[in-house]
């Protein structure tokens, strides 16, 4: 159902006290004229959300914020590349203290730099068993030193690994580790002050 004029002019309305501005009539006409074959509580939740923003949103801001109200459809709804989790790349690796874990990274062939902090693999580059369990080379030879009964450990595309894993992960350099964990220890001793 569109929205009407009277209930665009309530929640604009709402919308400037947020921001404790007063917008022209003209100004609200063509908002108005931009936005009134929205659905009303599309709209409603979109003003909502901008409520909360730290300045009064443009058009560009609304329209992503309404889009977000909306929710994703069948058509738009995120498709991957088949070997990864909407994005996701789930698998084992070694950690820092040399232990085997499930690890989570964006999925460089499909979704590069997704969420930001995470890394970037490859999952056409790991070793995948026949239970679809991912893994990168080391944490391969790990399982398998355990005594773990890997089914048929085959890479999804053959490349060389230990390659693909300096390429994604990094070189283990005792100097970059040195470092690394002095600047951990520093953190941690500022965050015990804190």
């Amino acid at each position: 159902m569109p929205i009407e004029i009277e209930q665009f002019e309530t929640q604009f309305l709402k919308l400037q006290a947020s921001f404790g501005t007063v917008k022209p009539a003209k100004i609200i006409e063509e908002w108005f004229k931009e936005f009134e074959d929205e659905d009303y509580f599309t709209f409603v939740k979109a003003i909502k959300k901008c409520q909360y923003g730290d300045r009064f949103p443009n058009w560009a801001v609304f329209k992503a914020e309404l889009r977000n109200a909306q929710g994703m459809t069948g058509q738009e709804a995120f498709k991957g590349c088949g070997e990864c989790h909407g994005g996701v790349v789930l698998f084992r690796d070694v950690n820092k203290n040399n232990e085997v874990t499930d690890q989570a990274a964006n999925c460089a062939e499909c979704s590069l730099n997704k969420t930001l902090g995470m890394a970037n693999v490859f999952p056409k580059k790991l070793h995948k068993d026949d239970f679809d369990i991912l893994r990168t080379r080391r944490a391969l030879e790990k399982d398998v030193e355990k005594g773990a009964r890997i089914a048929n450990p085959k890479q999804v595309q053959p490349q060389n690994p230990i390659v693909i894993a300096k390429k994604v992960f990094g070189a283990d350099d005792p100097e970059n580790e040195k470092k690394r964990y002095g600047s951990l220890k520093r953190e941690e001793m500022r965050e015990a002050l804190l």
